[in-house]
């Protein structure tokens, strides 16, 4: 009989699953991990992607803006930003010269104590300013154009006030960018809340999935927001593996750079599995991917691709954070029928509501449970049903499915994209 530990917030939560019920573990694949992630950054900046390094960009008297991801996204900041910091330096432009922003898009703001987490006490110390971007205060963002798809494009004052941009994230699958990092930190990053949402409308798009680049309008209109962005850019952006080490630090153009990122994201996490299961327990991988019902969704999505129509899937997410977004639960509680709610959207779209779109996605094909903090009401109203333990929801969906039923264990479904072969056994 399988023991399972699965991630829970900053604990672990322990059950077991009878071994003929168990069909596998569909996690990322190891990889080569870096010892020394600082001196991996300061190389990447020194050989850049399509790209000059980035000493040779930077100059005495610029002011340089970095964009910084916030506290929902798993980037270990503190670990390589003081190397940017350095190089910086280097090239004569001073901490006090430098803006971190955080890369918040339609977020809320931070905390002290998340923004310690993110940054380090070092980097705290160090870094000229430190600013939180309010997407929805658009009188201080600045129009910069219209994309070819008719999104008309914002920006941050304090982003645009830069000589130089620096992008910083980490890249992984993303539910309908295709991927996180690159372009992303700036737009959404840094835009304004109504660019974001005509950009956003795109999600109903079937090319609007993890893995999905060329095929992808909402992508592809990222990256000609990005470009018009009036000032240079410069990227540097982290693969990091299931346990959070450093795997790869890559540098140079924003868009070019990325892309490399990409296909190493396709060679770790995207994890194919020999059929569709009848069901799947899936965690996000603990806080703080698990910080909000909001973000829990992108491993709900993410794991339900391994699972049959018909069959069910039990999240672990603590959601310490509460559910995300007014906006969305106010939606869902406002329609009940998920069929009904995700056509409402695909009329009328708006941010917020898209949430209940992206929950569609898993919980049309297959139902749905969740192991929270969260209310019971609240759970049900986001067309999740609530349980109070993991061995006991185990336990319920397999006298629900039946002693044959088979599943797979998906502990870090955040950053893990099955890759199935066909539906059905």
């Amino acid at each position: 009989m399988p023991s399972l530990e699965l991630a829970y917030g900053r604990q672990r939560v322990n059950a077991d699953l009878p071994a003929r019920n168990y069909l596998g573990t569909l996690a990322p694949r190891p990889a080569p991990t870096l010892d020394d992630p600082a001196a991996a950054t300061a190389a990447a900046l020194r050989a850049p992607i399509a790209a000059p390094p980035l000493a040779a960009l930077a100059r005495p008297g610029m002011r340089v803006t970095v964009m910084v991801n916030d506290i929902t996204r798993v980037v270990r900041t503190d670990a390589f930003l003081p190397a940017v910091l350095d190089e910086l330096n280097r090239a004569g432009v001073p901490d006090a010269d430098v803006t971190l922003l955080m890369a918040n898009g339609t977020h809320r703001g931070h905390t002290p104590e998340e923004l310690r987490f993110i940054l380090g006490a070092g980097v705290l110390a160090r870094a000229g300013r430190i600013l939180d971007h309010d997407a929805r205060d658009e009188a201080n963002t600045e129009y910069v154009g219209t994309t070819s798809r008719g999104t008309p494009v914002r920006y941050s004052r304090v982003a645009l006030a830069a000589d130089l941009l620096l992008l910083t994230g980490e890249i992984n699958y993303h539910v309908a960018a295709g991927y996180s990092g690159g372009p992303k930190s700036l737009f959404p990053g840094a835009a304004a809340f109504s660019s974001v949402e005509a950009n956003h409308r795109f999600m109903t798009h079937p090319g609007a999935a993890p893995g999905h680049l060329d095929d992808n309008p909402l992508y592809l209109d990222i990256v000609e927001a990005s470009r018009l962005f009036p000032k240079p850019i410069f990227v540097v952006n982290v693969l990091l593996d299931g346990a959070q080490n450093f795997v790869r630090v890559l540098a140079g153009d924003h868009v070019q750079a990325h892309r490399a990122g990409c296909r190493l994201v396709d060679a770790l996490f995207g994890v194919p599995c020999a059929r569709l299961a009848d069901f799947a327990i899936a965690g996000c991988g603990g806080y703080p991917r698990d910080i909000n019902l909001y973000q829990a969704q992108k491993a709900l999505t993410n794991a339900a691709l391994a699972v049959r129509t018909g069959g069910a899937l039990i999240l672990v997410a603590e959601c310490s954070d509460g559910h995300g977004s007014d906006a969305f639960v106010d939606f869902a509680r406002a329609n009940p029928d998920i069929y009904a709610a995700r056509a409402r959207v695909e009329a009328n779209f708006r941010l917020g509501h898209h949430k209940v779109y992206l929950f569609s996605r898993a919980l049309t094909r297959c139902r749905g449970y969740l192991l929270s903090a969260l209310p019971p009401d609240l759970v049900r109203a986001c067309y999740l049903e609530p349980v109070p333990d993991l061995q006991g929801a185990i336990d319920h969906l397999l006298a629900d499915l039946g002693p044959a039923a088979q599943g797979y264990v998906v502990p870090e479904a955040y950053v893990t994209v099955p890759q199935p072969a066909k539906e059905g056994p």
